[in-house]
């Protein structure tokens, strides 16, 4: 498939512009190949993601984390990113990253999240896609603490990766979502009425402050809370005129993170 048609089926179902001010969505690097055979979709660039795409002769590698944040002013392969960027030019291999664009879309990681998480109704609280955040509630009042075995199971991760803010015994009807990083939304779904807060990255303050606001908070950790990019990812394209073969899952999105 040619480049310029891939990525501009990817930019009508993730639109570009709607992407958060400070974030770097679309491409990261073009090595210049007109035609596209083979693509990984991952959650991020790793250099065992990269291997991965040498091995299976990707020649994109489509990512939830864009490879840069912030503006470059020097490529130094000593560093962390320059090393990763070294590499894949050298195997002519292109970048391009899906990131809070992705995440507000519908049917993007947060619609899919709670749908994974076997939340009963997931709805966007703004319909315009200008905002990641999600509400969802549970028909039937679920138990905190049976929500975290059933987060668990559901995403394969071991509980024991997991942080709580509150009563495991108590009752949860209305949930929040966002993916990532999202206790700056803490105030917000307070505001809102919502009895717990799922995502991921949740500062000992954030905690204390969800705490003393009355909010329940599952952090799942970054990695489990978007994990299911590529899957979900997948699924987008399939709503498309580009050919489902042309995709592969990527099998190195481990979790940087162990227990001892």
């Amino acid at each position: 498939m040619k480049f310029k048609e891939l990525i501009k089926e990817i930019e009508k179902a993730c639109p570009l512009e709607i992407q958060e001010e400070w974030d770097n969505c679309g491409i990261q690097i073009y090595t210049g190949a007109e035609e596209v055979d083979k693509v990984l979709v991952a959650l991020e660039i790793t250099s065992e993601t990269i291997d991965e795409a040498i091995e299976l002769g990707a020649d994109l590698i489509i990512t939830h984390h864009p490879l840069f944040f912030t503006g470059q002013k020097t490529m130094d392969v000593n560093t962390y990113v320059g090393k990763l960027a070294n590499k894949l030019i050298s195997h002519n291999i292109s970048v391009y990253s899906c990131h809070t664009n992705f995440d507000a879309i519908f049917g993007g990681n947060n619609d899919f999240l709670g749908t994974v998480l076997a939340v009963d109704m997931v709805v966007a609280k703004y319909p315009d896609n200008k905002g990641i955040l999600r509400h969802g509630w549970y028909n039937d009042p679920k138990r905190l603490g049976d929500l975290v075995d059933v987060f668990s199971f559901k995403l394969g991760v071991d509980k024991s990766f997991f942080q709580l803010v509150g009563d495991p015994d108590r009752m949860i009807s209305k949930v929040a979502i966002c993916t990532g990083a999202g206790a700056d939304f803490i105030e917000e779904v307070v505001a809102d009425r919502c009895d717990l807060l799922i995502t991921g990255d949740v500062k000992y303050h954030d905690a204390r402050k969800a705490k003393e606001l009355g909010l329940a908070v599952v952090d799942l950790g970054h990695y489990a809370s978007e994990m299911i990019f590529s899957e979900a990812f997948l699924c987008m394209m399939l709503a498309s005129d580009v050919d489902e073969n042309l995709f592969i899952l990527s099998q190195k999105d481990i979790n940087p993170f162990t227990r001892i």
